[in-house]
């Protein structure tokens, strides 16, 4: 009988603590173990996400992590990173006000961070992050000022479009005609306003601004052709430049933004002899410098015709002979074969103007 009855409510007990024990480990996942799944699920989508460079949804990933645990410095630590990222990629994108806006959103969630941690790691991110704001902001305001001066190069693009389709045909003479007009004149005024080096793009290849302040050429000298990725002229290229009536023209090969091996240089200028249309240069080019034999010749308008003349240069400056009885000098060997020079034309270092001044 006693034994019947201890099997009657054994039974029960022995449920019930079952049924506690199951309680209890559910309440312990729920509780614990589901929540830091959780966590780590959010964490590694950030980590992920933030490695791809898709720091929005990394924003929003460790931010779901502080849903869950709100003093996680883990979660703290990498929204730093992750705002300051989206801040930088905005700026590239030339979104400086929303570079600003989330720059600024990542001080104020680190800050609250390093408040509710109280973790000495977060404060000191967060004082990096602080660091790091007169900088960032002064990035942004040149972005600003970049985005302006597009948008004034755009306005000019159609200039540059014609000099552009008449450069790629070789006509010259009708570059320089174009460039002594009202409406280029008018360009040149607007271009002012953008960088002294500014690059356009156009159908043909493109065009650089490049500051130079020849006496001859005037304030820029353009550059047709194409650049390396980083901004370098490459390549074969066309060098010119044109003011007041005197005209350059110079076509060679640029290597690293540096002009290297064979150029044609034709110069129409007033300090040529009036009996003189133009002056051509052909020969070899080291660092913009003329270097070695080079032919020498004038194109004169008075029934004479072409004479040309050969020269030597060592990286720019004149190889001659002499003095002679009157303290003049000869390139290259002979009177017959060279150019007459004076003293103070010999000091005189010789390469592509605007480039070498």
């Amino acid at each position: 009988m006693n034994s019947d009855k201890t099997k009657k409510w054994v039974l029960p007990v022995i449920l019930g603590a079952a049924g506690l024990l199951l309680l209890a480990g559910v309440l312990v996942f729920l509780t614990v173990i589901r929540p830091k799944m959780q966590v780590e699920k959010h964490l590694q989508a950030g980590e992920e996400y933030h490695a791809g460079e898709d720091d929005e949804n990394a924003i929003l990933s460790y931010k779901a992590m502080l849903e869950i645990d709100p003093k996680n410095e883990r979660a703290y630590l990498d929204l730093a990173d992750a705002y300051e990222s989206l801040a930088d990629k905005y700026l590239e994108e030339k979104m400086p006000d929303e570079g600003v806006q989330t720059f600024q959103e990542g001080i104020e969630c680190i800050r609250a961070g390093a408040s509710a941690t109280g973790s000495a790691q977060v404060r000191e991110r967060l004082t990096a992050f602080i660091g790091k704001e007169t900088d960032f902001y002064e990035k942004a305001d040149r972005v600003r000022i970049v985005i302006e001066m597009e948008k004034i190069a755009a306005g000019l693009q159609p200039v540059m479009d014609q000099i552009g389709e008449l450069a790629y045909a070789g006509k010259w003479d009708e570059v320089f005609e174009y460039m002594k007009s009202e409406e280029y004149e008018d360009f040149l005024k607007e271009k002012e306003k953008l960088e002294d080096k500014w690059i356009f793009k156009t159908k043909r290849g493109q065009i650089g601004f490049y500051k130079v302040n020849s006496e001859k050429y005037g304030k820029y000298m353009l550059y047709f052709g194409y650049y390396t990725a980083d901004g370098k002229r490459d390549g074969k290229g066309d060098w010119f430049g044109s003011y007041c009536g005197n005209n350059y023209h110079a076509q060679g090969y640029w290597v690293e933004d540096v002009p290297q091996g064979y150029w044609k240089i034709k110069e129409w200028n007033g300090d040529l002899n009036l009996r003189v249309d133009y002056r051509a240069i052909t020969g070899n080019v080291v660092d913009g410098l003329l270097d070695g034999d080079v032919e020498w010749s004038f194109n004169y308008n008075d029934g004479m015709g072409l004479l040309m003349r050969r020269c030597v240069f060592d990286h720019g400056k004149w190889v001659v002979t002499g003095p002679d009885k009157e303290g003049n000098y000869t390139s290259a060997a002979g009177r017959d074969k060279g150019l007459y020079l004076s003293p103070e034309e010999i000091e005189q270092i010789v390469g592509l103007v605007g480039y070498t001044e």
